[in-house]
C-alpha cells in the first residue's frame, strides 16, 4: 500500500465506523457463544440443526465448545450462521474510536520517547533546553511523524 494512500484510506474506514452503533453485548459474545444462543432462541435443539446441517449431533456440541473457547474458525462460524439464517459479520473496532485516533496515540507516545532521548542526550551534553522548547519539539517532531505517515511508530512495543 502506497504511503499517500494511508490516511485515505484510514478516512474511509473510520467514516465506516462511525455509522456503526456497536452496543457492548455485540462486542462480548454470549457466555456460550452466539451458535448456541442462536440455536436455542430459534428453539432448535443440537440434533435437529446436526441434521439440518448434515453433521452429527457431537459435530454441533464440537462447534458450539469451541467457539465458547474462542477455538472456532472463521469458515465454520460462516457455515453455521448460514444454516441458522444469520448473516456471520466480522470485523475489528478501533479502542480509540476510530484508526485515526489510534495513530494519533501511537504518534504521540512514540514522539515523547524520540523527544525525551534527544532531552536527555543534550543534557548529557550540557545542552538543556527549556519545557518550553521540549514541548515546542515534542510538537515538531509529531506532526512531521502524522504528515509522513511513518510507520516507524509500530516499531516499539
Amino acid at each position: 500500500m502506497r504511503k499517500n494512500n494511508i490516511q485515505l484510506i484510514r478516512r474511509q474506514i473510520d467514516k465506516n465506523l462511525e455509522h456503526l452503533d456497536i452496543s457492548h453485548e455485540i462486542r462480548h459474545p454470549p457466555k456460550n457463544g452466539w451458535l448456541k444462543i442462536i440455536r436455542e432462541a430459534l428453539g432448535m435443539t443440537a440434533s435437529q440443526l446436526s441434521r439440518y446441517i448434515k453433521i452429527s449431533p457431537a459435530g454441533v456440541s464440537k462447534a458450539e465448545k469451541n467457539e465458547e473457547l474462542g477455538n472456532i474458525t472463521l469458515n465454520t462460524m460462516k457455515k453455521f450462521a448460514e444454516k441458522l439464517e444469520c448473516e456471520f459479520v466480522y470485523f475489528l473496532i478501533p479502542k480509540e474510536g476510530s484508526l485515526s485516533k489510534t495513530v494519533e496515540k501511537k504518534t504521540l507516545q512514540y514522539s515523547i520517547k524520540i523527544n525525551d532521548q534527544a532531552s536527555h542526550t543534550m543534557s548529557l551534553e550540557e545542552q538543556g533546553i527549556s519545557d518550553s522548547e521540549k514541548k515546542m519539539h515534542l510538537m515538531e517532531i509529531y506532526q512531521e511523524l502524522l504528515r509522513s505517515n511513518s510507520n516507524k511508530i509500530w516499531d516499539e512495543k
